[in-house]
């Protein structure tokens, strides 16, 4: 009995051995390295958003590159026209009735309502935001308490001078400004002339600028 529970026994094992030989997996003899293909990006790019351009008309100070530009005194004036061209803003006329600081700036510059009049400027092409700055600078969104003057910007239509076309522009209007005009300082209208020869402004204009006050 014990003779053949032995064979038994090991004729079990014989068999379980086989068995786990014939079952045991495979090492695969080649393996083929799987690519993966490289990561797009779905994110388009993204566009500039050009600046809006408006058209500033300057009359005053604002003509002499010192006051208004990429090298004016002023941070909040300063601005880098794209293009830059005379222009002639019809039944107006140009008046010095804002008061300023007694003796060293008596009056700044202001345009008035005036049937067949003209008033000679430029036309600075700019962006949105710096005509906002500018509007700033000019006291647009005070309040005119303790004398002092309120400015608004107004939309005007003037004529281009390079090529004799009638636009819309902005310019600054002094809104309380005194009935009677005053007499600016010399250092003033020199920058109002200066300014206006330096772009070019009808010479009859300036020579008329010149002669308005004996000094």
């Amino acid at each position: 009995i014990q003779s053949s529970i032995t064979r038994n026994h090991g004729s079990l094992s014989t068999n379980i051995r086989n068995v786990w030989v014939n079952t045991k997996v495979k090492r695969p003899t080649h393996l083929h390295m799987v690519q993966t293909p490289p990561s797009q990006s779905t994110s388009q790019p993204t566009s500039q958003v050009k600046p809006k351009i408006v058209y500033y008309f300057a009359y005053g100070s604002n003509l002499s590159p010192s006051r208004f530009g990429p090298s004016s005194a002023i941070p909040l004036r300063r601005a880098t026209p794209t293009h830059t061209t005379p222009a002639v803003l019809e039944n107006h006329k140009l008046v010095f009735n804002i008061p300023g600081i007694p003796i060293l700036e008596p009056a700044f510059a202001n345009i008035v309502p005036k049937a067949g009049s003209e008033v000679h400027g430029v036309i600075y092409e700019i962006t949105e935001m710096e005509m906002e700055r500018l509007a700033r600078s000019e006291g647009v969104g005070f309040g005119g308490g303790f004398g002092i003057s309120v400015s608004k910007v107004e939309k005007i239509m003037v004529t281009r001078r390079d090529n004799n076309e009638m636009v819309e522009a902005q310019t600054l209007v002094f809104m309380n400004g005194r009935s009677n005009e005053m007499v600016p300082s010399k250092r003033y209208q020199d920058l109002i002339i200066n300014g206006a020869q330096h772009w070019g402004i009808d010479p009859q204009y300036i020579q008329e600028l010149k002669n308005r006050w004996k000094r």
